[in-house]
């Protein structure tokens, strides 16, 4: 992989002014319009310079392409450090008062690059301005407009399908019936014409999207002008046509889409290359292409996640149906590569992740029915989603406005199911409203939840109480701003105390909580890693950014030690087992993991934390109490499918984004891939978490307890 560090993708043309771009960017600090001073910095403007002290975030996001080489210019004084990209870098101005270094973004960097400041301890930072250049691509290199890339995309943005051989409609009925929306019929040339138009009506009236397929042709450019000839006004119908042969030649493919181009102006075609190319690869100046390769590990679509990142054209995996879900947890169209003799039993195998092509209803019905057709004696099950960051509008085809409904949909399922309860995993609104709204929003999550009859289990979000919001919007702070621990626990957690949960005995507005499931000997503890105290600071604002809290506070620790950590009243306590929910997962968070370890391992723990938010001292001892498993922490946060064994052994799972802003998945409102929730069995019997996914995202399993190998766990397809 070391290929992907050496030559550059193609992404935006250079133009300035343009939203996407390896455009020049430069700014001249007699001003810091565009700017963000958060964290405690401190950025004066005099003499046309920006002077920046102390230490916090200054910072700004400038449009750039990943994989690209850059030249940054900085006009100053001072010692500190530029950050641009993931490279952060020691300025050294010397008597020119200039300072200038090349550097090159990382494949995986966002478009929209983070440049910011960071003076060095004590010091004062002097800007006067700052300029970066985009460097020459290698001679004959092809740069498409990365705005371009985004906007032709295939109809639909996804597919998914099955490549069947000769298609008849006995066939086309079975993949139909498993929700495929696309299907690969072959033809080999020109004396092959009436049986490829006889595969394509089959697959029309079949309601599946013909692809089609050149099979082994001694003349491409001929026998598409055939096919072309034969299908006459079905030829807009056909999804995409692969017109040469698997490992054809980059730049000889590229010569038949020129050639081809003329007498077929609106089709899409598709270029199947080995993975291994993709890293290096020069794209084609094509714009309507649809790049592809075989798979047959899953390991190989890493490279493809780099690939979009710089190249964000339409991508199709081609592979096995073990891999179908490995394509589901990726923004890429797939096939299924099949022998008519199998069909079946891969379109069996695939079936959940085929039937992410059906409608929301479809969708609902399918993981209602994978659910019920798996579970077993010893499952305890219940519904989670996170980071809804619902923000409440009228018009429902806005970002983050349909995230209540997400939970009356959620809520209905686990109902139906007769699932233990259902929880949110934090930042279930946007914070960036005024406090009344926020609130009324927040009990609209609430309440749709509520609909499900079962008990309602939600952790605070880092964007929940909108501190971040009135930072950044007003001068001065006060409580009238911002949604308080109090209001919060009236909204959130009070529900979950009158269904039986138990907080804590020595303050009655704690944000954590835990609750017991004895049928299933679980206790579900859910920790507040963004409880902010809203003390106010000399200036007065609100002394932290609740947007930078992920701490544990010294009455939080000590509840958990001595009151949620305590099995001592019950004669079975050998044969419980605790799950954690937190916002951010809680492996990083030195005090807790010490706890946590004394409790799994019945031994006794001290320590203590002098810096961060909350500087805690902490002892405990469990070697009375004895060794009691963790089994899971499931979070949310990081807005991406994540599922990782901390170093106790023991699950940490995040899950996806609720809310409609996903940077990976084409989500769209109204529609199943809109949401994203999860139902979550544990059967701890068989040492076994799964994840059934409604919406984006892809069905998920691992062990709870990590295997004593060592190895990470792979994910698994159902």
């Amino acid at each position: 992989m070391k290929k992907l560090h050496l030559i550059a993708f193609a992404a935006v043309a250079a133009f300035a002014g343009c939203l996407f771009g390896s455009q020049h960017f430069k700014h001249e600090f007699t001003d810091i319009k565009g700017w963000q001073v958060r964290d405690g910095i401190e950025v004066k403007i005099e003499d046309g310079a920006a002077l920046v002290s102390k230490k916090g975030l200054f910072f700004r996001r400038v449009a750039q392409d990943p994989g690209k080489e850059y030249n940054v210019k900085v006009v100053g004084g001072g010692e500190g450090s530029i950050k641009v990209g993931n490279d952060v870098i020691k300025l050294d101005f010397g008597e020119s008062g200039e300072f200038s270094k090349k550097f090159k973004l990382a494949f995986d960097a966002r478009a929209d690059m983070w440049v910011g400041f960071q003076p060095k301890a004590g010091a004062v930072l002097k800007i006067k301005s700052v300029e970066i250049t985009p460097l020459p691509d290698p001679e004959g290199w092809i740069r498409h407009d990365r705005k371009a890339l985004l906007d032709n995309e295939p109809s639909p943005k996804i597919v998914r399908g099955v490549s069947a051989g000769a298609l008849d409609e006995k066939k086309a009925a079975l993949i139909k019936q498993y929700k495929a929306s696309a299907v690969v019929v072959n033809f080999s040339g020109a004396k092959d014409a009436d049986s490829l138009v006889k595969q394509v009506d089959t697959a029309l009236a079949s309601g599946l999207r013909p692809i089609v397929k050149l099979d082994k042709s001694a003349d491409p450019a001929a026998d598409m002008k055939a096919a072309k000839a034969a299908l006459g006004d079905r030829l807009e119908k056909i999804y995409a046509f692969i017109p040469a042969e698997y490992g054809e030649n980059r730049d000889k493919f590229n010569a038949l889409v020129k050639q081809l181009r003329a007498d077929f102006p609106k089709s899409w075609f598709v270029y199947v290359a080995k993975p291994a190319d993709y890293p290096g690869l020069n794209p084609i100046d094509d714009l309507k292409i649809i790049y592809s390769a075989r798979y047959r590990a899953a390991a190989r679509l890493d490279a493809v996640k780099l690939f979009k990142n710089a190249t964000p054209a339409p991508f199709m995996a081609i592979g096995g149906a073990n891999l179908a879900n490995e394509f589901e947890a990726r923004p890429i169209s797939w096939i299924i590569e099949s022998q008519p003799k199998n069909l079946a039993k891969n379109l069996e195998i695939a079936e959940r992740p085929l039937g992410k092509g059906g409608t929301k209803q479809e969708q609902l019905e399918s993981l209602k029915k994978t659910f019920l057709k798996n579970r077993k004696d010893g499952d305890f099950s219940f519904a989670f989603a996170t980071d809804t960051h619902y923000h409440s509008s009228p018009d429902k085809t806005k970002k983050l406005s349909t995230s209540a409904d997400h939970m009356r949909d959620m809520a209905k399922v686990a109902k139906e199911l007769k699932l233990s309860f259902v929880a949110n995993g934090g930042d279930m609104v946007n914070g960036a409203r005024p406090k009344d709204e926020s609130l009324k929003d927040i009990r609209e999550i609430v309440g749709a939840m509520a609909e499900s009859g079962l008990p309602v289990l939600i952790t605070i979000g880092n964007h929940d109480d909108g501190v971040f919001w009135a930072l950044k919007t007003f001068k001065k702070s006060d409580l009238s701003q911002v949604v308080t621990g109090a209001e919060w626990h009236d909204a959130c957690v009070a529900p979950a105390l009158k269904r039986g949960a138990v907080g804590d005995k020595n303050f009655d507005k704690a944000n954590y909580f835990y609750m017991d499931f004895p049928e299933a000997k679980i206790r579900f503890i859910n920790m507040a890693v963004s409880e902010n105290p809203m003390t106010l600071n000399k200036k007065g604002r609100f002394a932290i950014d609740s947007c930078g809290l992920y701490a544990i506070s010294q009455r939080q620790l000590e509840w958990l030690a001595t009151q949620a950590l305590d099995f001592s009243g019950k004669p079975d306590a050998k044969e419980w087992a605790v799950i954690f929910m937190s916002h951010c997962r809680l492996s990083d968070m030195k005090l807790f993991m010490g706890v946590v370890e004394a409790f799994t391992k019945g031994s006794s723990f001290s320590g203590e934390t002098k810096t961060g938010h909350f500087p805690a001292k902490i002892s405990c001892d469990f070697t009375a109490q004895g060794p009691i498993p963790v089994v899971l922490n499931i979070a949310g946060h990081v807005h991406t499918d994540n599922l990782a064994h901390t170093k106790l052994g023991y699950l940490g799972a995040t899950m996806m984004n609720d809310c409609n802003r996903s940077r990976v998945f084409e989500r769209v409102p109204g529609q199943a891939n809109d949401a994203a929730w999860t139902i979550i069995t544990l059967n701890r019997k068989e040492n076994r978490a799964t994840f059934l996914r409604f919406g984006a995202g892809s069905d998920m399993e691992a062990p709870l307890i990590k295997a004593p190998s060592g190895k990470k766990p792979p994910r698994k397809a159902r």
